[in-house]
Order: structure tokens, then C-alpha cells, then sequence
């Protein structure tokens, strides 16, 4: 019995340490991250940024389960949203400053096919990713739990395909102005 606790403790740190892994293995893969990797660039700054945010993420929720197994007494679906919510934050504080890639960030056809859409996509979708999710930080504390639950998930979805329809909107509006010049 004690092996698998013992596993199931250590889950977590394995996923954390294999996310980060597959992070550099994916950036080294990617050809565009490659380009500018190899430059002196913004994105050596910042994806070193985003990986200690999923290593913090990952600490913390494990934290959380030890503490949680060790018997104290501990508001783990409050404080796992909170990380949640920081995480994605973090991410949206840092999207407006990712080059083109097809690791992270917000992937859709266009973004990928034409930069000026990616940086306006992600501009903007990071703002509204960093500034919504402070906003469901104080919700989080004013409705109870699965009303929390609806709204996260309702904020996720609006902002996914916001970011789809933006991006679409954002390319083909460029490709007319392309056309008549």
C-alpha cells in the first residue's frame, strides 16, 4: 500500500518536470521558435519566465497535496483556483510579447500565417486574459463555488472563441486592405 501513495505523491512532480521537458524539446522542434531563439530576443526572456510559472503551478498544487495528506487543514479547492487563476494570468501578462510560434500562445490559422495578426491577436487576447482573470480572482471570493465553476468556464470558452472570430476578423480585414493597395 505504501508504494502506491508513494507514487501518487510523486505524480505531480513527474507531470511538472515532464511538462517543462516537453516545453524546451517542443521549442527546440519548432522551427520559428528556432529563428529566434538563436537571436538575441525577447522570447530567451520570456518562455525561461513561462516555465518557472508551470514549475511554480505544479509546486504549488503538490504543496497543497501534501499538506492536504499530512492532515492539515487546508481550503484546497480555494487555493488550487487561486493558482489556477495566477497561472493564467501569468500567461496572459506574457502573451502580448510571444513571437509566432506552434508551441504557446494562440494558435489559430491566421495567427500563424501572418505575424501582424499574431501580435494584434495576442496583444489584445492577453489583456484580456491577464485583466479577466484579476476580475475572477475577487468573483471567486463573491459567489460560491460551482457558480464560480460556470463562470470560469464560461470566461474560458468566451475567450477562446474570441480569440478564433478576432483572429479570423483581424487577418481577413488585412488581406482586403492588401488587395487594394
Amino acid at each position: 500500500m505504501v508504494v502506491h501513495e508513494t507514487t501518487g505523491m510523486l505524480l505531480l512532480p513527474l507531470v511538472a518536470v515532464g511538462t517543462i521537458t516537453l516545453c524546451r524539446v517542443l521549442s527546440s522542434l519548432d522551427p520559428k521558435l528556432r529563428e529566434n531563439l538563436q537571436k538575441t530576443d525577447r522570447m530567451n526572456k520570456i518562455l525561461p519566465i513561462l516555465e518557472v510559472a508551470f514549475a511554480a503551478f505544479f509546486n504549488a498544487i503538490f504543496a497543497i497535496q501534501l499538506f492536504v495528506a499530512l492532515g492539515y487543514k487546508v481550503a484546497a479547492p480555494r487555493v488550487i483556483t487561486w493558482c489556477i487563476l495566477m497561472f493564467f494570468a501569468i500567461l496572459g501578462n506574457y502573451l502580448p510579447n510571444l513571437r509566432p510560434n506552434y508551441v504557446i500562445g494562440i494558435r489559430t490559422p491566421w495567427t500563424l500565417q501572418d505575424s501582424g495578426t499574431w501580435r494584434a491577436t495576442h496583444r489584445l487576447g492577453g489583456r484580456l486574459m491577464f485583466f479577466g482573470l484579476l476580475l475572477l480572482l475577487v468573483v471567486e471570493f463573491l459567489v460560491n463555488t460551482s457558480a464560480f465553476v460556470l463562470v470560469f468556464v464560461g470566461f474560458m470558452l468566451l475567450l477562446v472563441l474570441w480569440s478564433f472570430l478576432y483572429s479570423w476578423h483581424y487577418y481577413r480585414s488585412r488581406e482586403a486592405t492588401r488587395e487594394t493597395i
